[in-house]
């Protein structure tokens, strides 16, 4: 397993947890779970074009109009899969399916089924991701 960010071992240091087990990697499943669903998170939520090192980091902006609605949620869907494969490298494979929603048709929901590597298990990691008012929840 990778070891938490620097300022997350320096927090937990309070916990009676030792710098030194964190760095050699030695995270809670939980924490790494977190860390892997913080950082889709993070790329999610950014819009491609925005950071000038990395062009493709983010979703596409498909406010533009550019795209049918028919296709907008195939769209969207390999945006996903290529923004999690591209910048999330603890991810080894995603698995994207749209979730359909009378009761908020405003807002696209997504299941994600995740493959990650170095976790305890075999059983794939399952996120919702949830598109609207501007923002990307990752639940």
């Amino acid at each position: 397993m990778r070891a938490a960010g620097l300022l997350t071992r320096l927090a937990r240091e309070d916990e009676g947890r030792s710098l030194a087990s964190l760095a050699l990697g030695e995270v809670s499943a939980d924490d790494y779970i977190s860390s892997i669903k913080a950082n889709i998170a993070r790329v999610l939520n950014d819009r491609r074009g925005n950071a000038l090192s990395a062009p493709n980091y983010g979703l596409t902006d498909f406010n533009d109009g550019a795209f049918e609605s028919d296709d907008m949620a195939a769209y969207i869907k390999n945006d996903i899969v290529e923004c999690i494969l591209a910048f999330e490298p603890r991810v080894e494979s995603v698995r994207v399916h749209p979730i359909p929603r009378e009761d908020t048709p405003l807002d696209l929901r997504f299941q994600l089924q995740l493959s990650v590597q170095h976790r305890p298990g075999d059983d794939p990691l399952h996120f919702e991701v949830q598109l609207g008012n501007g923002a990307v929840k990752v639940i």
